[in-house]
């Protein structure tokens, strides 16, 4: 496409407003919770990283 030229891109939608807003917001939703998750996922993964490999004895 050469510079200066615009390109309009249509959808239709057959879907009613309230369809669409349902589904976005589950979509949106299922997003999030899919990002919290791995985070928590990976929290936990650093934290037992750390942690030394074998007991340690604290007896003196």
């Amino acid at each position: 496409m050469k510079q200066g030229q615009v390109l309009h891109i249509t959808f239709h939608n057959p879907n009613t407003d309230e369809e669409t807003a349902k589904y976005l917001t589950k979509l949106i939703a299922e997003n999030i919770a899919e990002k919290i998750i791995q985070k928590q996922a990976s929290r936990q993964y650093a934290a037992d990283s750390s942690l030394p490999s074998s007991p340690v004895s604290l007896t003196m």
